[in-house]
């Protein structure tokens, strides 16, 4: 898997990929392919939940990709700490709002196949 970096406050780049050991083949094959599935149905609701927020996120400098990118982070961080915890023994940081604004990974099209 592509580590994902985002800025904290103090403009230092931090690895959201835990920095552990690689993940086996199976781990990483078994979480792409429920990722990409649910990906399906989360884009089009995270896009709707940007629109209904839009105002306040442009404020903050957060555009539909930024924030986008940000929920596909923390939703692989989920996948690997509460669905799939004992196949990644160091799984992806959260990365909290106040860091959105410094998040740099985006959703690709490889990212739903």
């Amino acid at each position: 898997m592509r580590g994902i970096t985002s800025r904290n406050e103090s403009g230092k780049n931090r690895s959201a990929s835990g920095g552990g050991p690689e993940v086996g083949f199976f781990s990483g094959f078994i979480l792409l392919t429920v990722h990409g599935f649910l990906l399906w149905w989360l884009i089009p609701l995270w896009t709707l939940i940007w629109l209904v927020l839009c105002v306040w996120m442009l404020r903050k400098g957060v555009g539909l990709g930024r924030f986008l990118g940000w929920a596909d982070v923390n939703f692989t961080a989920f996948l690997q700490r509460v669905v799939m915890r004992p196949m990644f023994p160091r799984p992806v940081q959260w990365v909290p709002i106040r860091d959105m604004p410094g998040v740099e990974h985006r959703v690709s099209v490889l990212d739903f196949l």
